[in-house]
């Protein structure tokens, strides 16, 4: 095997980033236990929610978990679709790793994933679900599981920090930040996998409430017992004004049938007051394994199944190359904060493109990268010199235009990753300066984007788009509109 770590146990030709379930998403494990928000919309008014129930602590003693959740009356509490927003806002964060809370996004891309028409209301309803879940707060009370401590403890947060929503439909103004404590209960492990294929296509909020409830439950057994009124009332956050176990079961079974016919559940039933649950053949059960470059890709953002394909089948060899590569990208590039994709990134390099880790990298500090070889196109430029570009705001309007007219040629993942983190430095005379990051980015495009954007180029009525390095004064790439 040679120095550049190919992958033999890939197809010639095939592609990283396709992964066999695009839709995998994640979801924060002491969030799928009680509810942060309202099961009905109508109940609107209301602005606190409170839930409990027992568990046994360290000495076996049976212990009260209380979980309370808390909105201004000008906002009201989260509703359904406000946690529908947390499910895609989940699949966002966890496309571009866990790097920064600091996370941009585009209004489409999201409308997109909730499966929003776009338009006036839907971008209203987008923006009042992000102040829903930036009000919120949620008191825990030994309702909170801390990795580190290795028990439940006591958490006061919200989800969501701080919100930016700017006026164009791009990633440049559009961005939030967790709430610092839940992002680092991320970063801790305190995540499990979701099935989102499966989230977005149940019906109503009460599935997929249930199904994120359930899921959690089986990641450790396949059969799970609860009471009725128990699961209605403290983890469903059905009323309590419905507290008769024949009513409640009438109202879930809708919810049951769809769980089964997805392949969910295998069967479901009621004994006396409570139900049983069997897992189905779709029930993903991902428990902690003892690969840890798997654990890192995962932790980095790459889905599970691509990096299980990763990290399966590879020699002894193979696997300490891996671990030296991961190495090196989570200690000298991800500090760097020169990537924005960091999954996009990854993937890259994994796909067996050439990327040579210099022998000595852990002696550099990070203001000697000059002396990283010219061959290792993601280190080539410095982060000084990047992050001091400021885009035009006329030339970054246009740059959108640009990519809103590839859309038709490169999925919205690929926009996101290759096009949508290059700045626009200057429009002038018809000509577009984007710099990028650095070669990776102008080899990509070269090799996959110069048609299509040569026909962009044309659309939007430019002559030309001139790409630079961050410290370079020549252009090191020109496209030209398919018109000139």
């Amino acid at each position: 095997m040679n120095g550049n770590f190919e992958l033999p146990f890939l197809a010639p030709g095939e592609d990283i980033g396709q992964e066999a379930d695009p839709r995998e998403g994640k979801d924060e494990t002491n969030l799928c236990i009680f509810p942060f928000a309202l099961l009905d919309s109508h109940r609107g008014s209301q602005t606190t929610l409170e839930f409990q129930d027992y568990i046994r602590g360290k000495n076996g003693d049976i212990v009260p978990r209380r979980w309370t959740v808390t909105s201004p009356e000008k906002y009201g509490l989260p509703r359904p679709c406000d946690e529908d927003l947390y499910i895609a806002l989940m699949e966002l964060t966890f496309r571009t790793g866990l790097a920064e809370n600091q996370i941009y996004f585009s209004k489409k891309d999201l409308l997109d994933i909730l499966g929003w028409t776009p338009g006036g209301k839907s971008y209203q309803r987008l923006r009042e679900g992000f102040q829903r879940l930036q009000k919120v707060q949620i008191e825990a009370r030994k309702a909170f599981w801390d990795q580190e401590a290795g028990e439940y403890v006591d958490r006061d947060f919200s989800l969501i920090q701080s919100v930016s929503w700017g006026e164009g439909q791009g990633t440049q103004n559009n961005w939030f930040k967790w709430n610092d404590e839940l992002f680092e209960s991320f970063r801790s492990g305190n995540i499990k996998f979701l099935d989102t294929e499966l989230y977005w296509s149940l019906g109503t909020p009460t599935s997929r409430r249930l199904y994120r409830f359930l899921d959690r439950q089986f990641v450790w057994r396949d059969r799970v017992t609860i009471g009725i009124l128990r699961l209605a009332h403290q983890h469903l956050g059905m009323s309590r004004t419905i507290n008769k176990p024949h009513v409640i079961h009438n109202k879930l079974r809708a919810s049951f049938d769809e769980l089964t016919a997805s392949g969910f559940l295998s069967q479901v039933w009621r004994e006396g007051d409570c139900f049983i649950f069997v897992a189905g053949s779709r029930t993903v059960r991902r428990t902690i394994v003892a690969d840890p470059n798997l654990e890192r890709l995962v932790r980095i953002g790459l889905g599970h199944s691509i990096a299980q394909q990763l990290t399966s089948g590879l020699t002894a060899q193979e696997r300490e190359q891996l671990s030296r590569r991961l190495d090196f990208f989570e200690q000298v590039e991800l500090p760097s904060k020169r990537i924005r994709n960091p999954v996009g990134f990854i993937r890259s390099i994994l796909q067996g493109r050439e990327f040579s880790v210099p022998e000595n990298w852990q002696q550099l500090k990070f203001d000697d990268r000059e002396a990283v070889p010219n061959d290792s196109a993601s280190f080539e430029q410095s982060r000084e010199q990047w992050e001091a570009i400021e885009p035009s705001r006329e030339a970054q309007e246009r740059w959108e235009q640009i990519c809103a007219e590839l859309a038709a040629c490169f999925d919205s993942h690929v926009i996101a990753t290759w096009l949508l983190p290059l700045k626009a430095r200057e429009l002038s005379q018809n000509t577009l300066k984007l710099v990028v990051p650095n070669n990776l980015f102008l080899s990509w495009i070269g090799e996959n984007a110069s048609l299509p954007l040569a026909n962009a180029i044309s659309a939007v009525q430019l002559s030309c788009v001139s790409f630079y390095l961050p410290e370079g004064k020549e252009a090191a790439l020109k496209i030209g509109s398919t018109g000139h």
